[in-house]
C-alpha cells in the first residue's frame, strides 16, 4: 500500500478522496498543470493512474463518503474512456 502523498490531496483534508478526484477532473479538462503529477507537460491517463494509486492507498474508513470507491471507479472509467476517445 502506497504512503499518503499530499500532492494528490487538493483540498488538504488529510485524505485522498472523491473530492480530490473531482478537482483533478477539472484540471484534466482545463489541461491545468496542477493535474500533471509526472511532470511531462500534459494532464493525461498517466496522471490518472498515479491519482488512482494514491486514492487506492487510503483506507475505506478514511474516505469522505462510504460509497467513494464505487463513485471513483465509475468516474475513473469515464475519464479513461474520454481520454481514449481524444486519441482517435
Amino acid at each position: 500500500m502506497a504512503k499518503y502523498d499530499p500532492k494528490f490531496d487538493y483540498n488538504k483534508n488529510g485524505v485522498v478522496d472523491i473530492q480530490d478526484f473531482s478537482q483533478w477532473q477539472a484540471y484534466y479538462y482545463a489541461q491545468d498543470m496542477r493535474g500533471d503529477f509526472n511532470g511531462d507537460g500534459k494532464v493525461d491517463a498517466t496522471d490518472l493512474g498515479l491519482f488512482k494509486a494514491a486514492y487506492e492507498s487510503v483506507k475505506e474508513e478514511e474516505k469522505s463518503f462510504p460509497w467513494a470507491q464505487v463513485g471513483i471507479g465509475i468516474g475513473i472509467g469515464l475519464v479513461v474512456i474520454l481520454i481514449a476517445s481524444k486519441r482517435v
